[in-house]
């Protein structure tokens, strides 16, 4: 069920947090962003950019996206308890005028090496959409540095399915706004 919340409300976030940590998935089965076949019943989502290139770009990205550098924007929030690991719950929290709707996810899967880095969440109970998406960087042979997300989603419940046009315009103004932040965190870190 969606929770709307007019701000501040510090003491309801925890309350919310605690109930989605033993929340299951809203979907299933977890880890389908791993195959390039869409679900049935399911959008897909794929964005990818060169965030430049070399081993220090990559760390520096590396580093923004473990420090969910993605998700800062003036009408969202992340709150997380450290780097994205997996069973990881995540409180998400979009701002509309006065009011805040929480909803949550869950890390279903991160991979770490030398040359990708990257992490795939999951909706939980509540949020607008059901399934999930994957944050990845790679770092190629060629030495190009590239971020990429993938989404298989369908709508939560009957009315995100009215409002589907502008729910996938959000989803993917939230996408943009992903990519721009990695772009702004390897800004910096030259060729």
């Amino acid at each position: 069920m969606p929770v709307f919340l007019f701000r501040p409300h510090g003491q309801r976030q925890k309350e919310v947090m605690e109930r989605l940590r033993s929340a299951e998935l809203s979907y299933a089965p977890a880890g389908m962003t791993d195959s390039p076949e869409v679900p049935p019943g399911m959008q897909a989502m794929n964005e990818s950019v060169l965030l430049g290139h070399g081993q220090m770009c990559f760390e520096r990205a590396r580093a923004a996206l473990m420090a969910w550098q993605t998700h800062r924007l003036k009408w969202l929030s992340l709150q997380a308890d450290g780097p994205p690991r997996v069973g990881q719950t995540v409180l998400l929290g979009a701002y509309l005028g006065p009011l805040t709707w929480l909803f949550g996810c869950r890390v279903v899967a991160v991979t770490d090496s030398p040359v990708a880095y990257a992490y795939t969440y999951g909706t939980l109970p509540g949020h607008p959409e059901c399934g999930e998406e994957r944050f990845r960087l790679e770092l190629h042979p060629d030495q190009r540095l590239t971020f990429s997300l993938r989404a298989y989603s369908r709508p939560a419940g009957p009315l995100i399915r009215v409002v589907q046009p502008l729910a996938t315009l959000a989803q993917r103004a939230g996408s943009k706004a992903y990519l721009q932040n990695m772009r702004r965190s390897t800004r910096s870190s030259g060729p």
